[in-house]
């Protein structure tokens, strides 16, 4: 069974910290943030998984997508 989840792609940039910070304060659960780099660490206790990738690697979003069910995703990365 898949994990119901919010993904953000990009989540590295300001916008994706400012939102991250947002969905935490507002209670959000199970935010998985995907970006090239790692998070800060001032960011990335909010989330429940980091993953440091990039958004046109086919395997990892199909990995993704077989072990979360996103309700939300955030699309931030240019």
């Amino acid at each position: 069974m898949r994990k119901p989840a919010t993904l953000i792609t990009g989540a590295n940039g300001a916008m994706g910290h400012g939102l991250i910070t947002t969905l935490h304060k507002k209670n959000y659960r199970n935010i998985v943030s995907l970006d090239l780099n790692q998070l800060d660490d001032s960011i990335n206790n909010y989330c429940t998984e980091e993953i440091i990738g990039n958004i046109v690697d086919v395997v990892l979003i199909d990995q993704l997508n077989d072990e979360y069910e996103f309700d939300d995703i955030y699309h931030l990365a240019a």
